[in-house]
This record gives structure tokens, C-alpha cells and sequence, in this order.
């Protein structure tokens, strides 16, 4: 038999797209750089929102070709902004929901504590977008983007923090729902609210925790199982106590459960959490910045995985910085923690997980990464971000002269590459204090959103012209009138598809559309009714109305007319 050889070729692999953005020196305008599949685009920037940033968050949408921007400013302005169309025209923009090159000021007096003040989620399989932040009270607010416009500015409506100020905000979305939950403290308490496509619900009985860390600002985090969609939160115990809480809830239910760690060998002041695309595994970095020491555990959806006890002599700082991150490399066996060593090396350390194992490699002293450009100084705050097509992970690093970097660890080869290049992205982020960057991959799992442009809700023909639009750029639309078979759509025009459904009888239908983007991902509208009427009305004029030709010497004419007609939409006359 003929032998076929199958040569992969990398250049043939489709790449998610994504978005960098942070705030740089004293300008008040985000800067940001698109990530293109390989490699970050030239920088350019969004809205001024007034002052030097400190905090800022962005999304993509997954329905539409949307990302959206939240942003804290050194004066405690919270500001929101959406680059995409403008509703209502076909300008695409950095825009507040109403005009092009305006910010939306979402409160110009947000907690001076400094935690993630404010976030934003997108929901997974929803069209619309959450945009939370603290008031500077115990009731944070939040407000929704549906694409077209906005709500209200609305109150959360939690009830367990009753005093003090709500300072820290960090969401998740459910990875095939349209739940999103928020977790929110102040200084050591702890309460969770859970978005359910149209309102928040599932508030816990009780809080659960009232021993957060109080001076650091990342002292909980969040984050699904992305196979089962249970919950798992992870926060942090008073200073002293070598371990942490966990929070379980599972998918579909409002009931928690929390339970304390046993075996980690360092208080655990700072936590962060990086989910496994298509599992159940979290990896969970800790650190302990009153000891220079980290930790980093795995949850496997049922249990702990082993502990690596990691490095107890990592970079020490003053100041409450991001100095530990974790990230799957994609769907392999392999994740890693990240980390600021106090060795001065200039470089990336790391330790590396093995699932199929459950082994750390690594030692005491973790590896380091070989052939990357060195940093100008320390690290200083770090954040990875997962790919899902490849087995990798994003990392990026700020540095104590403020320079912005990006690498990449490929868990396939165990090696490093340098998307950046070996040149800083940036030379002047704003924040020295605080990670003033966020960076999102276009983790699109969800369908289009589609507009219907036609049917009319009225039709005099029994060829019928269907037509809808889509958020984002789809592969293929189809549609179903009456159940009957599935019939595709052609397209001449970018996110723009068309039909004509034929020899449809008089009378009332329904049509369905569903459209289908380059990842696969399909939505189904709802059905629309329409009415097809070929008949032409039938007029009869009836006494006392004048015959035809009469001559009348007055300024006014009596007509009396009936009209048989189902569909009767108006009457006009001509004389």
C-alpha cells in the first residue's frame, strides 16, 4: 500500500488574537498593542480617562468584535470605554456607548485603598458585559453593555459586608454559561454574588471568610473548573497561619462549601489562580511577602494534587507588587509558576508542573529560563494568560525601572521565546506600585450575535428576502422557516448574509437564524414571525358616496367605504 506522510505546518495554524493595554508614564489615555496570532502590533491607544492609570482591565467580547476597557486612576476616577461600531453607525471606534473618543466616567470618587477597585467580564455564551467597581462604601455598583447601550448604574445587591469599604473586585465567567461570579472585601471579609444572564443571585449564607490578609491587595482569588464548571475560590488567612481557605460550589447550585488547606509551609498572604482549558485542574501560586517566601499547589476538581514547596528566598519588596503569577502552556501536561527571584538574575524562574505525573520540577531554588533577553531590572509584577490552540503561556513582565516584557514558555519543548522580541514593550508604565497592565486572548467560545435586517413583520410577496448581520465575522450563516430544512445564506459583504426563502403561502411563518464563526462556535435566534399577504384588498364604496362623474356644487365630498383586508395596516386618499 502507498505510504501518506503528514508534515504539520505551523504556518497553516489559525491563532487566537487578543489585546495588551496599560498605562503609561502620567498619560491619562490607556496605551495598547493588538496581538496578531505571534507577535504584539505597532502601539497606539484608546480614550484619555484623566489621569495617570493604576488599575486597568480588558476583555474581549465573544460574540461580537468588541473589547472593552475598565480603568482606575492614581485620583480614584473609575472609567470605562469600548472600542468597536458605534451603535447606530458603521464607525468603529474607541467609544463610550454614544460617541466616538469619550471615556464613560463610571464615578470620579472610587476607594482610595489600593486593590483592583473595578473590573469587567464578558458573559461566555451571553451578549452582554459586567462592568463592576467599588463606591467607596460597602455597596459597590455595577452597570451592563448589551452592545447597543447601556443600563443603569445599579447597586450590587450583597448584604453580608455591612460595614467599612468594599475595595477589592475580581470576576470570572462560567466557561459555558452565562453565569459570572464576583468575588468582593474589604479588609478581611470575604462575600460572593453570582450573575445569572439577568440578575446577580446564589449570595452564601454566610461570609466566607472574615481572616482575609489585610495588607495585601490580591488576598483572594477566583476561578471554574473549565470542564465541570464548579467554582473554586481560594483566600487568604491571617498573617501567622501557614495555610489557606477554599471555597467549592458546584455547577448549577447556590450552595458553598469552605474548607482550610493543611501542608503549605508559608503564610499565605497573596494567591493566585490559573484554570486548565478543558479540565478541572487550577494551579494555585502563593506567596508570602513578610517572609519572601512562595508556595504553589494544585487543585485537581476533587482534591489537592502534591504541594512544591517552593523558593523561600524570593525577591523582597516593600511595596504590595504581583510577584508570583501561574498559567497553564495550553492544553499539555505542563504548567508553570512564575516567579521574582531574589537572586539577581535578571531573568524569568519558574516551576514547572506535570499533570499526568503530579510532580514539580524545580528543587528549592526553581529553573531558570535560558536564551531570553535579560529584563533592565527585577521583576516586579507578573501575569500569565493561557493559550488554548497552543500549548503555551503568555507571560508578561513589569520590571523595577517600569519596562513592559513579553515571553512565552512552550510546554511542548520546555523552552522560551521572546514575542517581544528582546525589546521592552514598554519603557514608562504608569503604576509603580501595582500591575497598570492586563492582557486578554480572544477566548471566543460562543456564536455571533445576529440582527435581523429582514423579514419586515409584513410581506406582500410569497419570495420572501432574509437578511441578518453579524457581530463578528462569521464562516456561515443558515436559516429555517417553519421548521422545515435548513437552507444556507450567501455573503458579498463582510458580516452581512442574505437569502430568499420562495413560494412561501399566505399566512403567518417563523424563521430561525444560526450563524457559525471560524472557531465553530454557533448561536441560534430566536424564532421571528412574520406575515406573507398577496391578496389585494378588496374596496367597496357604498351609498352615500357619489357616483362616478357627478358634478356637485359644494367644497366637500362624502365618501363611504369598506375594505375587506386581514392585514389592514392604513388607509390613504388622493383627490
Amino acid at each position: 500500500a502507498q505510504q501518506i506522510t503528514f508534515i504539520a505546518n505551523s504556518s497553516l495554524l489559525q491563532r487566537r488574537r487578543g489585546i495588551l493595554v496599560y498605562g503609561e508614564g502620567a498619560a491619562g489615555a490607556p496605551a495598547l498593542r493588538f496581538w496578531n496570532g505571534t507577535g504584539f502590533d505597532a502601539e497606539s491607544s484608546a480614550n484619555s480617562v484623566g489621569g495617570t492609570i493604576e488599575w486597568l482591565r480588558t476583555k474581549n467580547s465573544p460574540s461580537r468584535d468588541e473589547q472593552i476597557i475598565v480603568t482606575a486612576t492614581s485620583t480614584d476616577d473609575v472609567a470605562v470605554q469600548i472600542n468597536g461600531t458605534l451603535p447606530g453607525t458603521n464607525t468603529i471606534c474607541w467609544h463610550n456607548g454614544t460617541t466616538c473618543n469619550e471615556a464613560l466616567n463610571l464615578t470620579p470618587a472610587s476607594t482610595t485603598i489600593n486593590r483592583l477597585k473595578t473590573d469587567v467580564a464578558y458573559e461566555t455564551t451571553g451578549e452582554e458585559a459586567i462592568v463592576v467597581w467599588s463606591d467607596n462604601d460597602a455597596t459597590p455598583q455595577y452597570q451592563v453593555w448589551n452592545g447597543t447601550s447601556w443600563s443603569l448604574n445599579q447597586t450590587i445587591p450583597q448584604t453580608l459586608i455591612n460595614g467599612g469599604v468594599i475595595s477589592y473586585l475580581k470576576m470570572a465567567p462560567h466557561p459555558f454559561r452565562e453565569e459570572i461570579t464576583l468575588i468582593m472585601s474589604n479588609t478581611s471579609a470575604l462575600n460572593i454574588l453570582v450573575w445569572n444572564g439577568t440578575a446577580w443571585g446564589c449570595e452564601p449564607s454566610s461570609l466566607t471568610s472574615t481572616v482575609l490578609i489585610t495588607t495585601e491587595y490580591q488576598h483572594a482569588d477566583l476561578a471554574y473548573e473549565q470542564s465541570s464548571g464548579d467554582l473554586f475560590i481560594v483566600s487568604s488567612v491571617t498573617v501567622g497561619a501557614t495555610e489557606f481557605d477554599y471555597t467549592t460550589k458546584q455547577d448549577g447550585s447556590c450552595s458553598y462549601t469552605t474548607a482550610r488547606s493543611s501542608g503549605i509551609q508559608e503564610d499565605t498572604e497573596t494567591l493566585t489562580l490559573s484554570p486548565r482549558y478543558e479540565s478541572n485542574h487550577i494551579l494555585i501560586g502563593i506567596h508570602t511577602p513578610t517572609g519572601n517566601d512562595m508556595d504553589s499547589y494544585v487543585w485537581t476538581g476533587n482534591g489537592f494534587g502534591t504541594i512544591n514547596t517552593g523558593d523561600n528566598v524570593i525577591y523582597s519588596t516593600a511595596i504590595p507588587n504581583l510577584l508570583i503569577s501561574a498559567g497553564w502552556a495550553g492544553t499539555s501536561d505542563h504548567g508553570v509558576i512564575v516567579y521574582s527571584d531574589a537572586a539577581t538574575s535578571l531573568n524569568i524562574d519558574y516551576f514547572r508542573y506535570n499533570v499526568s505525573t503530579n510532580t514539580w520540577e524545580g528543587g528549592t531554588t526553581g529553573l531558570d529560563a535560558v536564551g531570553l533577553t535579560a529584563f533592565s531590572d527585577e521583576e516586579q509584577n507578573i501575569k500569565s494568560y493561557s493559550y488554548i490552540e497552543e500549548n503555551r503561556t503568555l507571560i508578561l513582565i513589569q520590571d523595577d525601572l517600569d519596562d513592559l516584557w513579553a515571553k512565552t514558555y512552550d510546554g511542548e519543548t520546555n523552552t522560551w521565546l521572546q514575542p517581544d522580541g528582546g525589546v521592552n514593550l514598554s519603557d514608562n508604565v504608569a503604576s509603580t506600585s501595582f500591575p497598570a497592565f492586563d492582557f486578554e486572548f480572544n477566548y471566543d467560545r460562543a456564536g455571533p450575535s445576529i440582527t435581523k435586517i429582514a423579514p419586515i413583520n409584513y410581506v406582500n410577496s410569497s419570495d420572501v428576502l432574509l437578511n441578518v448581520s453579524t457581530g463578528e465575522n462569521a464562516a456561515s450563516c443558515t436559516y429555517n422557516v417553519d421548521g422545515g430544512a435548513t437552507q444556507s445564506m450567501s455573503s458579498s459583504i463582510i458580516k452581512n448574509f442574505l437569502s430568499t426563502a420562495s413560494s412561501l403561502s399566505s399566512g403567518i411563518h417563523n424563521v430561525s437564524f444560526t450563524c457559525e464563526d471560524v472557531w465553530e462556535n454557533s448561536r441560534t435566534t430566536e424564532q421571528f414571525l412574520f406575515v406573507v399577504d398577496t391578496t389585494f384588498p378588496v374596496l367597496d364604496f357604498t351609498t352615500p358616496t357619489e357616483n362616478n362623474g357627478t358634478i356637485i356644487e359644494r367644497s366637500w365630498v362624502f365618501v363611504n367605504l369598506s375594505v375587506t383586508e386581514l392585514n389592514e395596516a392604513n388607509i390613504t386618499f388622493t383627490l
